[in-house]
C-alpha cells in the first residue's frame, strides 16, 4: 500500500513539551518515539487511492463470480431438465408395461371367470332339468 501523506512536526512537539516544563532531552526522546510510531502506522496505512483500487478489484471479482454463478445455474437447469425428461420417459415406459401386464391379467381373469360361469350354468341347467 502506498504511504499516506502526513507530516508530524517533531520540532514543534519538542517545543510544546519544553513549554510544558519537560526537559529538552526527554522531549526529544518522546518526539522520536512518537515519530517512529507514526512512521510505522503510516507505512502500513492504505490511502484513499489504495482503497479505491481495492474496491474496483473486489467489484470486478464479484461481477465475474456473478456471471460464473449464473452460467453454472443455467447449466444445472439444462442438466436437470434433461434428467427430468429421462425420468419421464422411463416412467412412461414403466406405466405402459404395467398397463400391458394388467390388461393381460384382466383378460386371463375374464377367460377364467367366463369358463367358471359356463361350468356353473351347465351345472345349474342340469339341476333345473332334474327338478322339472
Amino acid at each position: 500500500m502506498s504511504q499516506a501523506a502526513y507530516h508530524f512536526d517533531s520540532l514543534q512537539f519538542v517545543h510544546d513539551l519544553e513549554n510544558a516544563g519537560i526537559k529538552r532531552r526527554q522531549a526529544e526522546a518522546e518526539a522520536k518515539a512518537i515519530s517512529n510510531v507514526f512512521a510505522h502506522y503510516l507505512e502500513n496505512m492504505a490511502s484513499k487511492a489504495d482503497l479505491h483500487i481495492l474496491e474496483t478489484r473486489l467489484g470486478n471479482k464479484i461481477k465475474m463470480q456473478s456471471v460464473l454463478t449464473q452460467h453454472q445455474i443455467k447449466n444445472l437447469r439444462k442438466d436437470m431438465e434433461s434428467e427430468f425428461q429421462s425420468v419421464r420417459k422411463n416412467m412412461e415406459g414403466e406405466f405402459q408395461s404395467v398397463r400391458t401386464d394388467m390388461e393381460g391379467e384382466f383378460q386371463s381373469l375374464r377367460t377364467d371367470m367366463g369358463g367358471e360361469f359356463q361350468s356353473v350354468r351347465k351345472d345349474m341347467e342340469g339341476e333345473f332339468q332334474s327338478v322339472r
